[in-house]
């Protein structure tokens, strides 16, 4: 019972660390500008499509997988 417990707890972790990265992206994107790092803003959101698409899907799998799990 102890290991679900934590596994739960583990996976929510999980979970809202990768929304609040998904909050602060645009706002790492905006720092660089402000303090003049334009070619980092550039890079940073060159590839924030498939960061947020990667972060989309973890989340997704996770409330997935937790709804078939209350299931049975």
């Amino acid at each position: 019972m102890e290991d679900e417990d934590a596994k739960r707890d583990a996976q929510r972790n999980m979970t809202w660390f990768a929304l609040s990265g998904m909050v602060l992206y645009p706002m790492g994107i905006f720092l660089c500008t402000l303090i003049g790092m334009d070619t980092a803003a550039m890079l940073i959101a060159d590839i924030a499509n498939i960061y947020v698409v990667s972060v989309s899907a973890l989340v997704g799998a996770y409330f997935g997988f937790s709804a078939m799990g209350a299931k049975k």
